[in-house]
């Protein structure tokens, strides 16, 4: 499914470039190279959970709303057709 993928490649780019401001972020704080990336791996892990279900939460809202539109445009169809 072409949506799927799409939505888990944003994903895991939002959660890179988390990573990569956190990874960054830890080295100017003065923590060793192993520390940060560390810290880095687990907060790409968690925001990408994060952002893996608000992306899916968001999907199903657009798509309620995408549904009940086209259910009143066929409605409308219907009303005016008969």
């Amino acid at each position: 499914m072409v949506y799927t993928n799409l939505m888990h490649r944003m994903v895991l780019i939002a959660a890179m470039v988390v990573a990569i401001i956190s990874l960054t972020v830890n080295m100017l704080k003065g923590h060793g190279l192993l520390m940060a990336s560390f810290i880095a791996v687990c907060v790409m892990l968690c925001s990408a959970l994060v952002f893996l279900l608000a992306f899916k939460a968001v999907g199903d809202i657009l798509q309620k709303q995408l549904l009940q539109e086209k259910n009143i445009d066929q409605a409308q169809d219907d009303k005016s057709g008969n």
